[in-house]
């Protein structure tokens, strides 16, 4: 757990630029800014030596994500399996894990300001699994997990989201004091999920990233300028407006006067 957080950190000071650039910068990145919640259900299968639907089980879990920067994120969820091991519990096994997500689309292509329709995350991290054996002696182990999220935003402000989460998640202690293995396919499992996700809205009053346009100073003094010669310009304007119309008064005057004006027999 000690190197996922510590390879967290090094992630979030790559990624932190992208926050802010000389022309643009990003609005809702407080820290109670982007969060959100998952509930997620499917099934989990044994990667080897298995029928693929026939030794499938279900699975299902809770997911909460801190938003880090249109890139990263990181996610602390909890998984329970049913049925996946000769216990009489109501659930086998249980699998709560810290990961690291990364949007690809927003790294390879930028972020536009909004979530796209259509986004793909990587997905890495490591977390505790316990087995829920029959009696008092449970087992512990931990875990590596490598997947996909293939997310599709959706409604009017973006603030729901669906995804399809393919993932191998490998049980480290498995098979490690006989094959001395800690990446062994005969102790992993192919888990796919499909997960309803809300974003609390941020400070910003949106439920993701708003971009805004960075001016430096000189560009305030000029945009300052700019105003000082508009409004001199408007006052001219006005003062002009002011003696037409002390002109069209006076003329009006004199045509009533004409228009009075008793001529002599």
């Amino acid at each position: 757990m000690k190197k996922s957080i510590i390879l967290s950190a090094f992630v979030i000071s790559a990624f932190a630029a992208n926050a802010q650039t000389d022309q643009t910068a990003l609005q809702g990145t407080k820290i109670g800014d982007n969060w959100s919640i998952e509930l997620k259900a499917g099934m989990v299968t044994p990667l080897t030596h298995s029928s693929f639907f026939k030794d499938a089980r279900p699975t299902f879990g809770l997911g909460v994500t801190k938003q880090l920067t249109p890139i990263f994120g990181m996610e602390f969820q909890g998984m329970g399996y049913i049925n996946t091991t000769d216990s009489k519990n109501a659930i086998d096994a249980s699998d709560v894990s810290l990961l690291n997500k990364f949007n690809l689309m927003n790294l390879f292509g930028g972020y536009p300001g909004t979530p796209r329709l259509f986004e793909i995350e990587a997905v890495a991290g490591i977390g505790w699994m316990h087995y829920y054996v029959n009696g008092s002696d449970d087992d512990n182990s931990w875990s590596t997990r490598f997947g996909l999220n293939l997310n599709f935003n959706f409604g009017e402000t973006k603030a729901w989201t669906l995804g399809i989460k393919p993932a191998i998640v490998y049980d480290m202690e498995g098979d490690f004091n006989r094959a001395k293995s800690r990446f062994n396919v005969n102790s992993a499992a192919f888990e796919i999920t499909a997960g309803l996700t809300y974003h609390f809205k941020t400070s910003n009053g949106n439920h993701y990233f708003t971009k805004v346009k960075v001016y430096n100073q000189a560009e305030i003094d000029d945009l300052n300028s700019s105003i000082n010669a508009l409004r001199g310009e408007v006052n001219n304007k006005n003062s002009e407006l002011n003696n037409a119309v002390q002109r069209i008064s006076g003329l009006q005057r004199d045509l009533e006067d004409c228009r009075t004006k008793t001529v002599p027999a």
